[in-house]
């Protein structure tokens, strides 16, 4: 009778261990999980932001050129001209910590297409980021 007791509290015990791991392991799981969709999460969000920002570089680059007669340079786009106007209040530092850069285009050089280093850092790889994105096509 005293070993079916302890039988018993072993297969208990037994039970109760099986639970737990279980519950780490389906634990652990999902922990793994999210955190893989939670980190592909910002780095759509820094394609996003990237996006945006090489368009709006883009079209301040338009509107100097069309002020001043000139293609820019990033450097031009923060300075404040002759006028005090300053076409983009903002740090050109894309969201990988790299600076954007504005690319002379066009047959006649005189449009610019705005362009981050993409997740990578380093410009003239496949992951550039281009505005307009036909820009392949006039590179």
């Amino acid at each position: 009778m005293v070993e079916q007791t302890k039988r018993r509290g072993n297969a208990a015990f037994e039970d109760w261990t099986q639970w737990l791991i279980l519950v780490l392991v389906l634990g652990f799981g999902w922990v793994a999980m999210t955190t893989n969709v939670v980190s592909k999460g910002p780095s759509r969000a820094r394609l996003e932001k990237a996006r945006r920002e090489v368009r709006a570089i883009h079209e301040a680059a338009l509107l100097y050129r069309q002020h001043h007669g000139v293609v820019p340079t990033v450097g031009d786009l923060t300075t404040p001209d002759e006028t005090g106007h300053v076409y983009i209040d903002a740090s050109l530092i894309d969201p990988w910590g790299e600076e954007y850069d504005l690319v002379p285009a066009g047959r006649s050089r005189s449009q610019a297409e705005a362009v981050s280093a993409g997740p990578d850092g380093e410009f003239g790889t496949e992951d550039d980021l281009w505005y307009p994105d036909d820009a392949e096509e006039t590179r």
